[in-house]
């Protein structure tokens, strides 16, 4: 039994209108497993290559994970919450996967992105303009109403930069309207990982991040630019407390030592010294309590394994929490928990999907597509070192990865038709 295209259509723009509005894991996780073996029981189907070999690796660290809690008693919510965790992202791509195929429409795909990107954008700027604000700009405040990232705004607005010429899914003045429209949304949202997103999507899909001499030099210009920027951030006198503009300054420059550095003294009743450092606090903890087995660092410490931050931190909720089960930095995260194994798995995940920017043919679509999902590797290669990269628990990433993937699929069997009927 096949289900008529607008089907699955409709069910595509409602998963991800509940993924946008809701973001609860649990939630996420049974509904991906529903649709999965419901698609499946309607239509079998046989998946690509690039599909197979992400869902391969993910699995090998989900049941990495698995094995290495035998060798350890932990409580089974634990456990199960850890296996849940780390069984999204699987199902996050094969659901978008399905879906897409189904529907077999690239441009139609790209336009609901960059529509409900718009639409977004547009919900972000009113709550902005009618939320109760502080009188002083206050960027912690502003993010916390109206909302701190857009992924979705992200691609949405890099669909519309990447495809403009070859392959225009709106028109000109349309595109240029929503381009402004999502750019002011983007930079209202003061987000430092978006930035770092927008920049290495562009780069990939203009080519920069082949290993070219071309491509070397733009790149050290980036890092000689970025280099002198952030160099002039530290000849201005920027504190944490100060509220504006100034605190998002402070944020970018403190982020190497956020990210990298665990502060070397620190009271636990005073905790504005940690949170300096509070990613490198975190990674170094979990670091220092895999010490007691050489084993840990080969197979990890498994699902269900905690992190005793050696007090109760205002972090989860109102009372705080002293052990925790999940890591800002992604690699400490995936080492932490599945060991040298699991992580090495990652990175040959993150590789494979750089590896698409090399991808040759005539298809403009389809090019520019896979440049596209290697900037996924290297977006995710980056977010992987603050917010927990792949197994971001709250971002929509995963999802759009499944998406591109798809389309990548779509347009190159829709080449080798064409090729075929010469």
């Amino acid at each position: 039994m096949k289900l008529h295209k607008s089907l699955y259509r409709v069910i595509f723009l409602l998963f991800i209108i509940i993924q946008t509005t809701f973001s609860s894991v649990e939630i996420t996780v049974l509904l991906s497993g529903i649709l999965i073996v419901v698609l499946l029981l309607v239509e079998p189907l046989k998946i690509s290559r690039s599909l197979s070999i992400a869902l391969s690796y993910l699995l090998g660290i989900l049941t990495m994970g698995v094995l290495s809690s035998f060798f350890y008693k932990y409580e089974l919510f634990d456990r199960v919450r850890d296996f849940v965790h780390f069984l999204k992202p699987i199902l996050l791509i094969f659901v978008a996967y399905l879906l897409v195929i189904r529907i077999d429409n690239t441009r139609f795909v790209l336009r609901l992105i960059v529509f409900l990107g718009v639409f977004l954008a547009l919900k972000h700027l009113v709550t902005l303009s009618i939320v109760d604000l502080p009188d002083e700009l206050r960027i912690d405040r502003i993010r916390a109403k109206a909302g701190a990232g857009s992924f979705i705004e992200m691609i949405a607005l890099i669909v519309l930069l990447a495809f403009h010429k070859q392959h225009k899914i709106i028109g000109s003045k349309s595109r240029k309207l929503f381009i402004l429209i999502m750019s002011i949304s983007f930079i209202l949202y003061f987000s430092r990982t978006m930035i770092l997103g927008l920049i290495v999507f562009l780069l990939s899909i203009y080519g920069f991040t082949k290993l070219t001499r071309r491509a070397f030099e733009y790149i050290v210009f980036v890092i000689f630019v970025f280099g002198l920027s952030f160099s002039y951030l530290f000849t201005l006198n920027l504190d944490q407390d100060e509220e504006g503009i100034n605190k998002f300054l402070y944020k970018i420059r403190n982020s190497p030592a956020e990210v990298f550095a665990s502060p070397a003294n620190y009271d636990p009743r005073n905790h504005k010294e940690i949170f300096k450092h509070w990613r490198g606090y975190e990674a170094s903890t979990a670091l220092n309590q895999m010490e007691d087995n050489p084993a840990n660092y080969v197979i990890g410490k498994g699902f269900g394994a905690l992190v005793d931050l050696g007090f109760k931190a205002p972090v989860g909720g109102e009372n705080g929490l002293r052990y925790i089960p999940h890591l800002h930095n992604g690699y400490m995260y995936v080492f932490f928990k599945v060991g040298f194994v699991g992580l090495i798995l990652y990175l040959i995940l993150l590789f494979n999907l750089y590896k698409q920017v090399y991808f040759k043919s005539n298809s403009f679509s389809e090019r520019t597509i896979r440049s596209i999902i290697s900037g996924f590797g290297v977006y995710f290669f980056a977010s992987s070192l603050v917010i927990t990269g792949l197994y971001n628990l709250g971002e929509i990433s995963i999802f759009c990865l499944g998406i591109f993937l798809a389309m990548a699929q779509i347009e190159s069997l829709k080449n080798e038709k064409l090729d075929s009927n010469g």
